[in-house]
């Protein structure tokens, strides 16, 4: 690389080299913008250092460990939850002050070990050896999948059985579907890397990427609290809406479960249902995040509800293969949460005397500390001034500090216990 002539060289050989790879590598590219990108590097001198990271031996971005001579692993793999990590650490540095892309592209792995745990475990002694197909219809960077493939496979082999897993998913966000496509070139699965469908226009409810595919085992963690204007008016809006996911039939009667445009996450579920399986003697387990807000309004049975949410609700709490539901621990703070929380205030009177009493007994703190400020002030301007003698031999440091008083030490500052306290009887009657 630096026997290149100029950057421009090196940028149009690196091109030369990314050409060369496979149809699914140059779909993956083109979701990240890396020729835009490259553009940019080479404009200013910066595609040689970059070139130079991904080659550093020490930094290991692969799907499999580095080994050492003797077999032991040197640098361990980076699997696509960790990728997922990585990118979503990216998004908080780069994007802090924008919170609505905080976590939307990646789901804590205990989280995702939770709803697995969920999907498989109650059937784990029903599984038996073949093929299962796997669906996440946001699957963000492909880490939910990994990780509930990996749960399948591990206890088909507890209880003897051996499986074979396809994985499928669809996300509309092009950087996180860029992530998840290449960790399935890199491990090797090209067939999975088929299945995997996204980009900006590859939205899961406008554009449904498998139709007529059934799954046995679904699940994901879908956008909450957006907006999904866009994709009903590009179908038909509810009026003309013909998509057979998002209608069913209940006594001979059809039913819309078109939810409104400012919230779609409950269109998410109705789109894996549609997609369940009624061919095998499993069917179909589905696991999927959900806010408190719809959380608590799965259970109740709306009777008299034929359209939109309540809609959903009914047919998802009716449906036999949907037994359980999970809250997860309070760590896991939400908008609906906070929103949820009541805070005691007293009365406007009682608030104004409580800063009246707080203004009178601070007065003398606030002093205190306005003078301690002042005196900091002119012991700093003091110590600039000695070291500037020191520094330009105005003053010998050693005959200074032969002058220099013996000081005692500091006698203990009094405890808490020495401090009187104060009389909460006469605050509340002030406040009274």
């Amino acid at each position: 690389m630096k026997s290149r002539a100029n950057q421009q060289q090196l940028k149009d050989d690196f091109e030369d080299y990314l050409n060369g790879f496979s149809p699914y590598v140059q779909d993956i590219l083109a979701n990240f913008e890396f020729r835009g990108v490259l553009a940019r590097l080479s404009k200013n001198d910066g595609l040689h250092t970059l070139i130079e990271k991904f080659l550093d031996p020490d930094i290991n971005l692969s799907p499999n460990p580095v080994l050492n001579g003797d077999g032991s692993v040197k640098h361990p793999a980076m699997d696509n939850h960790s990728m997922g990590t990585v990118f979503e650490e990216l998004v908080r540095k780069f994007n802090e002050e924008n919170n609505e892309e905080a976590g939307e592209h990646w789901t804590p792995r205990d989280a995702v070990r939770l709803m697995t745990t969920l999907m498989f475990r109650p059937i784990a002694d029903q599984v038996k050896s073949g093929s299962y197909l796997l669906y996440d219809c946001a699957c963000g960077t492909g880490g939910m999948l990994t990780v509930a493939e990996e749960t399948l496979r591990k206890l088909s082999a507890v209880h003897g059985q051996k499986v074979e897993t396809h994985l499928y998913g669809q996300e509309i966000n092009p950087e996180t579907y860029a992530i998840c496509k290449a960790d399935r070139l890199l491990k090797g699965e090209g067939q999975n890397a088929e299945h995997i469908v996204g980009g900006a226009d590859k939205s899961t409810l406008s554009h449904d990427a498998f139709p007529v595919q059934e799954f046995d085992f679904m699940l994901a963690n879908q956008p909450y609290g957006k907006s999904w204007k866009k994709d009903l008016e590009e179908m038909g809006g509810k009026d003309g809406m013909l998509d057979p996911r998002f209608s069913v039939m209940h006594r001979g009667e059809p039913l819309s479960l078109v939810t409104r445009s400012s919230d779609g996450q409950l269109l998410f579920l109705a789109n894996m249902a549609s997609k369940m399986n009624h061919k095998s003697a499993l069917g179909s387990r589905i696991a999927e995040v959900q806010t408190v807000r719809h959380c608590s309004r799965v259970t109740p049975v709306r009777a008299k509800a034929t359209s939109g949410a309540g809609c959903s609700r009914t047919t998802g709490s009716n449906h036999r293969r949907a037994p359980s539901q999970s809250v997860l621990p309070h760590g896991y703070l939400g908008l609906d949460d906070v929103k949820s929380v009541w805070i005691g205030c007293p009365p406007l009177d009682q608030q104004k005397a409580i800063c009246n009493i707080l203004d009178v007994r601070c007065a003398g703190i606030i002093q205190a500390m306005a003078k301690i400020e002042v005196e900091i002030g002119l012991i700093q301007e003091y110590r600039a001034r000695l070291v500037a003698d020191v520094v330009t031999g105005q003053l010998d440091v050693r005959e200074a500090a032969r002058s220099l008083p013996d000081v005692e030490a500091f006698e203990e500052v009094a405890g808490d216990s020495d401090v009187a306290a104060i009389d909460e009887t006469d605050d509340e009657d002030e406040i009274a």
